[in-house]
């Protein structure tokens, strides 16, 4: 009989454990394939509807000095986009708020649902959530007005569009061929704008701004998930993590079984080699199939069910994608693991077959391996190693003290008889204990390093602005108006205006006053090259744009300040030699530096006009309070942002470091957790199974005491290696964490107190008595 039926005829023998760890298998499988499904479908839904927000257009421009407008009417190739608030009516009746989008020709604005995009001044498309809203559809007609217009306009719905990264979307798109560059938020092009002879100059100064639609896509695509997703990138991860787990403790709690169904076949006559291939390949193909049709049913789950799924995300996908590469990652992770579970359980089957010689080089090779281990952490620590090292020299520490741990019996218990039998029996442990220790040591090392990062290291790089602040650079004057009615009408919200001054001449910038006290002693024109100590210190930005604000007093970063005076520089367009040093009267603002201009100065202010400051149409808008509003409410803004000033550079200090960086640490510790209660106490328990003759033989010489004293000498070399392990992933932790000083959390003590819990359990369980039946 061949290789194959030996394994199909195993498999229909083994058939409940086969039938089980398929069907673990395959559910597990099948829940990671289809979340990681959801994830990227939602992805390509966000990198849609911004491709479609851009009429299939590579390049998005804004202005950045309204000067530059009569210069964009010679370019033919640009089409102009005006964005605003219009109110849509039906007859006499329903009336609703939407969000309307005017070109300037007949442009594919919006992925279709059913339907044509408009071709006339007198048509319009809809998406789908406002046709229901005002219970319309095809063919019927509506008026529209916008927020600033005094008259309506009648136009027929010709066409519903649909926004896959937002189902509640209440847009209109028309045509206005007569709308002027001026009232334009944005303009469109398929050209390349560095080719054009009049786009190229308007870049180069920084007049126009300029951004790839593939660029937004990608960004938008990453930052842009929905609330109930964003908090779940690393589910399948974990998912994956821990049904290999689950199977290395299904193995161990089965190879006992399979090592006898192994030497019946030996006995047979079938070589040994062939003899131990059977279960592992049944064990494969059982595992591999299951992994299939897990995938198969996780995609085609999330297919059949795409409108229910992106809707209560509220999204509205107009197909899924197949996670390729999620898919292909599972099936190889599981596959190596359960290689390498199967592996690992032959060699200590191989190294058990001649004990004594083999346990004394085990442990002389064990030893050295933990006198290295250790040597390596404490150089690491004390700077001779890199600290790199540390997590590698904590990891080989751990698993060489499994292999050696028993021997440390040998100085306990003062009655030899109990000492020997304990030592033997420890043995059953090892491959246990090498699995505990690793999975300890790893669940210990990355929560209490990922904990320090967050708590020390990142509060250090964090971006150089106000805490849960969102700043939109180089946006609109008019769109920035329509973001902040958006963002007011979220919540009470502070919205500040920064207006970028027109630099087409030359350009000022702010800087401490002992920035210029050196220039003047130095007689130097390049503020860059001075000595360290001539800058200031405390700011992120020691040389920093200034802007006009509308009313108030000048006001200036505080670590910019000498008493009440801020240093100016003016650097001629395009040099960055100076021309021009001056002092000016400021009051502090914290909130300024970093991100946020140097000084602010009022416009139309004496020193505005001494400075020869202007807006130039364009604005830092500083929305402060964006890390207050609800994760929803965060996303429709980001989204809004970019259709609105796509061309803009936003950046976001983020409140929500820190607690995702402990939600990970917390992730780590429970999978660790879940994993020693689903490996660690199964094969325990199978060890305990495994000595149920010794069990009973203790049983009958009688004291419980004696039985208690064996048992806690059994389990001691696996108790120790645990505590040992979470010790060495602190260790290791807090010397690749720059120091041992900072704080690193508990959640990393985590695996480590479940890993002792379970010794315990395994101890209880030893001392119980067996019945005489199953000891027989």
């Amino acid at each position: 009989m061949n290789g194959r039926r030996l394994s199909l005829r195993f498999a229909v023998h083994r058939w409940r454990s086969m039938t089980l760890g398929a069907v673990v298998v395959g559910v597990t499988v099948s829940a990671a394939a289809g979340w990681a499904t959801v994830l990227q479908s939602s992805e390509a839904a966000i990198a849609q509807s911004i491709r479609a927000e851009h009429a299939g257009a590579t390049f998005s421009l804004q202005v950045k000095d309204s000067s530059v407008l009569a210069e964009l009417g010679l370019v033919q190739s640009l089409t102009s986009v005006r964005d605003a608030h219009a109110t849509v009516r039906v007859g006499n009746g329903s009336i609703a708020p939407s969000a309307l989008r005017i070109v300037d020709r007949e442009t594919a604005l919006g992925v279709l649902a059913t339907g044509r995009h408009p071709r006339s001044q007198d048509e319009i498309s809809i998406t789908r959530h406002l046709a229901d809203v005002l219970g319309v559809g095809l063919h019927d007609r509506v008026s529209v007005r916008a927020d600033e217009a005094q008259s309506e306009v009648e136009a027929t719905i010709v066409g519903l569009i649909r926004d896959p990264a937002d189902s509640q979307a209440a847009t209109v798109v028309m045509i206005d061929r007569d709308l002027a560059d001026a009232a334009a938020t944005v303009f469109l092009s398929r050209l390349n704008p560095y080719q054009d002879e009049v786009l190229q100059p308007l870049l180069d100064e920084r007049s126009l701004t300029m951004r790839t639609t593939e660029m937004l896509a990608d960004e938008r695509g990453e930052s842009g998930l929905p609330a109930a997703l964003s908090r779940t990138r690393s589910l399948p991860l974990a998912i994956s993590v821990a049904l290999i787990c689950v199977l290395g403790g299904m193995w161990l709690s089965v190879s006992r079984s399979f090592s006898r169904d192994t030497e019946g076949l030996v006995a047979a006559g079938l070589p040994a080699r062939a003899a131990s291939l059977v279960p592992t390949r049944a064990c494969l193909v059982v595992v591999g199939t299951s992994t299939l049709l897990g995938m198969v049913a996780g995609v085609t789950s999330v297919a059949v069910a795409r409108s229910h799924i992106s809707r209560a995300i509220g999204q509205d996908w107009t197909t899924i994608v197949v996670p390729a590469g999620s898919l292909f990652l599972i099936a190889g992770t599981l596959t190596a693991a359960l290689v390498s579970v199967i592996s690992s359980a032959s060699l200590v089957r191989r190294l058990a077959a001649n004990r004594s010689r083999r346990a004394r080089v085990s442990a002389v090779f064990g030893a050295g391996a933990v006198v290295l281990g250790l040597g390596m952490l404490v150089a690491s620590s004390t700077g001779f190693l890199s600290p790199q090292m540390a997590p590698i020299a904590g990891l080989v520490t751990s698993l060489a003290l499994a292999s050696v741990s028993q021997h440390f019996l040998t100085l306990w218990s003062k009655r030899k008889i109990y000492r020997r039998t304990a030592i033997i029996m420890a043995r059953s442990l090892v491959p246990v204990s090498m699995v505990a220790g690793s999975l300890v040591f790893a669940t210990a090392y990355y929560p209490a390093i990922i904990q320090h990062a967050a708590s020390e290291v990142e509060p250090l790089n964090s971006a150089p602005q106000p805490e849960g602040s969102f700043l939109v650079y180089e946006v609109p004057e008019r769109v920035a108006a329509l973001l902040i009615e958006e963002y007011q009408a979220m919540g009470e919200g502070q919205a500040v205006r920064y207006f970028l001054p027109r630099e087409r001449k030359h350009m000022w910038r702010a800087t401490s006053t002992s920035v210029l006290d050196c220039m003047d002693q130095g007689e130097m024109s390049d503020p860059h090259h001075l000595p360290e100590e001539c800058y200031p210190k405390e700011t992120l930005a020691p040389i920093n744009a200034t802007m006009l604000a509308a009313e108030g007093p000048t006001q200036a970063d505080s670590n910019l300040l000498s008493g009440s005076e801020v240093g100016l520089l003016r650097f001629p367009a395009g040099s960055p030699r100076v021309d021009r040093l001056a002092r000016t009267k400021a009051v502090p603002d914290k909130r300024l530096g970093g991100n946020l201009p140097g000084v602010v100065v009022v416009e139309g202010s004496p020193t505005a006009r001494r400075m020869g400051l202007e807006r130039s149409g364009s604005e830092l808008l500083a929305l402060y309070d964006f890390g207050a509003l609800t994760q929803e409410n965060q996303a429709r803004l980001r989204a809004l942002t970019t259709r609105l000033a796509p061309a803009a550079q936003v950046a976001e200090a983020d409140m929500g470091r820190s607690d995702r960086a402990v939600s990970l640490s917390a992730l780590i510790a429970g999978l660790g957790v879940a994993g020693v209660w689903l490996v660690v106490l199964p094969a325990g328990l199978a060890a305990v199974v495994g000595h149920r003759r010794t069990r009973r033989i203790l049983v009958d010489l009688g004291r419980v005491r004696v039985r208690r004293r064996v048992a806690w000498l059994w389990v001691f070399p696996l108790g120790a290696t645990i505590a040992a392990a979470g010790l060495l992933g602190r260790w290791a932790a807090g010397t690749a964490g720059a120091g041992m000083h900072g704080s690193y959390g508990w959640a990393w003590t985590a695996s480590m107190v479940a890993g002792l819990v379970v010794v315990t359990v395994i101890q209880r369980a030893f001392v119980a008595v067996p019945g005489r039946a199953a000891a027989e």
